[in-house]
């Protein structure tokens, strides 16, 4: 009896190979025996099938897949028919080397908008050239390949492979695996693993003012987010770990041009923070922005105050601080209502002290009988404190010069 037609090897892995063959229609066949050994060995291992464990593919021709054979190791096979006569003659023999293993460990360990960062073991004994990347939105047929060497693999601190795959879409699912390259070829492939993207981060994102305990940042609001809320974290540059400030979408304002902003309460003065936003929906945490870098100013003055005035003059007094390495002073002041300031800068020899040691200064030629808003700063080689809250003060009106003079008479 002739041997089964069209015999080949069109698949394997790193533990199995699959063979095809024609169908014949009008055979009796009942099952099959496979041969397989390592060529240059003498024994044939011997794999006997029934026509039940026979697959078809595409185009109906039989499939079979033999399993648990070894990595990277070369195999000859054959293939003869079975039925109530006997067995048929044997196909000749095909040679197939199976796959090197996959790289163990793989594992997707981080992600962004626009990223996806793999690792995976190291293996020191592997003459590995390279890595071949697949990826593609789970569905379609066709994978995207990524070929790099290893020269272009970094290691994390348990001296892991690491790897980035970039310029991928945001807020998509994308499916992913891994094989390595040798002078023999591909290995077997990882299994696949499913990494969604995170969304884009806020845009416009900045720091538009601070205080002495607090810093706030506006960002451009996005009319089609199903935006939840917002993680807000926090550090002093140079350290590890970030606090993190959860509000909802209820807690943001708006400026005059409808931009998102929100305020960062309760931070040290004077102390330099790293600052950076992600937004939260259903799904998740977005990307976060870039951080940004801002000081909070130094406290205002202490004791701040409103001591004497006079029709054309306001002396104000503050509490001196004797560790503050203070070059000056900045005062502002204006009529209730308006938004510009006056401003006045003046240094500490500008300055003079009262009784009880305590700074005062006095702004000279304002109008008399009328009302004043007033507020001070210090000034030193980093900027501007914080101000102090602003202190109101009516000055007086201008002395009657004729009743003066006859005052003055009568006293003589």
């Amino acid at each position: 009896m002739a041997a089964p037609s069209g015999f080949e090897v069109v698949e394997c892995s790193d533990c199995s190979i699959t063979i095809a063959w024609d169908k014949n229609v009008q055979d009796n066949c009942l099952g099959y025996e496979l041969r397989h050994r390592v060529p240059g060995t003498d024994n044939w291992e011997v794999t006997k099938f029934s026509t039940t464990d026979v697959s078809s593919d595409k185009s109906g021709r039989c499939m079979y897949t033999l399993l648990d054979i070894s990595p990277d190791t070369g195999y000859e096979i054959k293939l003869c028919s079975v039925d109530t006569n006997g067995n048929s003659q044997f196909t000749e023999s095909k040679t197939k080397q199976t796959l090197k293993r996959a790289p163990s460990g793989f594992e997707v360990v981080e992600c962004s908008d626009c990223s996806i960062t793999i690792a995976w073991d190291k293996n020191v004994q592997d003459n590995c050239l390279g890595y071949e990347l697949r990826h593609r939105v789970p569905g379609p047929d066709n994978w995207e390949v990524t070929k790099f060497s290893t020269t272009d693999v970094s290691s994390d601190k348990s001296g892991r492979c690491m790897y980035t795959l970039l310029n991928i879409s945001p807020d998509t699912g994308y499916e992913i695996k891994l094989c390595s390259v040798d002078t023999n070829g591909s290995s077997q492939f990882t299994e696949s693993k499913t990494k969604q993207t995170l969304k884009r981060a806020p845009s416009g994102f900045e720091v538009v003012e601070c205080s002495d305990c607090s810093t706030t940042i506006a960002w451009d609001k996005k009319v089609q987010d199903n935006c939840l809320g917002y993680e807000l974290c926090h550090r002093v540059p140079g350290t590890d770990n970030w606090e993190v400030t959860k509000f909802s979408t209820t807690d943001v304002s708006s400026d005059k041009t409808k931009r998102c902003m929100y305020t960062l309460l309760n931070i040290l003065p004077d102390t330099g923070y790293e600052i950076k936003l992600c937004s939260v929906d259903a799904n998740g945490n977005s990307q976060f922005t870039e951080s940004k870098t801002k000081q909070t100013l130094k406290r205002a003055p202490s004791g701040f105050e409103v001591v004497e005035c006079s029709d054309c003059s306001i002396t104000i007094a503050w509490d001196k601080n004797v560790q503050d390495n203070c070059l000056g002073y900045e005062l502002r002041h204006r009529v209730p209502g308006p938004d510009n300031w006056e401003v006045t800068k003046f240094s500490t020899t500008d300055v003079s002290s009262d009784k009880s040691g305590r700074c005062v200064y006095t702004l000279l030629n304002i109008s008399p009988d009328t009302g004043y808003e007033i507020k001070l700063c210090s000034v030193d080689t980093n900027g501007n404190s914080q101000f102090t809250e602003s202190k109101t003060k009516q000055t007086l009106k201008r002395g009657n010069k004729t009743f003066d003079l006859l005052f003055l008479l009568m006293i003589v």
